[in-house]
């Protein structure tokens, strides 16, 4: 029974995230991290979840740069496991713990270079409730972005399913606009520049014409003048 003593709760659910940047790793991290908010306290995360950031005290998830040792914070982010409250189920009878449901979000600790949900820059320390195959960019997100991560999510007790490979990350669609601008801008300047060029060329080519006529016209005058002689 679903509201007597001996009713089982709701699976737990064990997620992870999984490096997908399409740049390699220029200091090594972790290529999959586990999430599990029922080995939390023994995983080494605190309450407040797993820290993400470039200090290796405080940060569950180290993350660092040869190429931008700046791109992440000392503590850039957190992970953590927010517990739905169901006090409306507890009232209609149900044994369920309070800590065997909830969702797991990303937070952004006032970071320096922000943290992107499939390609929208969150706001700073409002969570975001992160779902199954959400891509997640901590540090700025740019076709360059070393720090690309897919949340999977899946329930404890199944195997392990997500076994595809990613390459694309959603573009932030601020970085996209600017990208086509360049883009139209680059087109519009080459556009000029042949412009230009055929104008020059056409402008050589009809002085080597004329300097070919002049030659045309002293070779002739000699001609003529010898032929008086």
């Amino acid at each position: 029974s679903k509201h007597g003593g001996g009713g089982a709760g709701p699976k737990r659910m064990r997620a992870r995230l999984d490096w997908i940047a399409s740049v390699p790793q220029t200091k090594a991290f972790p290529k999959r991290f586990e999430l599990d908010e029922g080995r939390a306290s023994s995983s080494g995360a605190t309450r407040s979840g797993y820290v993400v950031g470039r200090d290796p005290k405080t940060s569950q998830l180290r993350l660092d740069s040869a190429r931008y040792p700046c791109m992440i914070s000392r503590s850039h982010a957190s992970i953590r496991w927010k517990t739905t409250n169901d006090k409306d189920k507890r009232s209609q009878g149900s044994n369920r713990s309070r800590s065997e449901e909830g969702y797991w979000e990303v937070v952004d600790l006032k970071s320096t270079n922000g943290v992107y949900v499939n390609g929208r820059l969150i706001r700073s320390s409002r969570p975001k409730r992160l779902k199954d195959g959400d891509v997640v960019v901590f540090g700025l997100n740019s076709d360059d972005s070393e720090f690309v991560f897919r949340f999977l999510q899946t329930p404890a007790d199944e195997g392990e399913d997500h076994t595809q490979t990613y390459s694309q990350v959603p573009p932030d669609p601020v970085v996209l606009v600017k990208r086509r601008k360049r883009a139209a801008s680059r087109s519009s300047s080459s556009g000029r520049a042949k412009r230009r060029n055929t104008g020059k060329n056409n402008q050589k080519n009809t002085k080597n014409d004329e300097v070919h006529h002049h030659r045309d016209l002293r070779r002739r005058r000699r001609d003529d003048d010898d032929g008086d002689d």
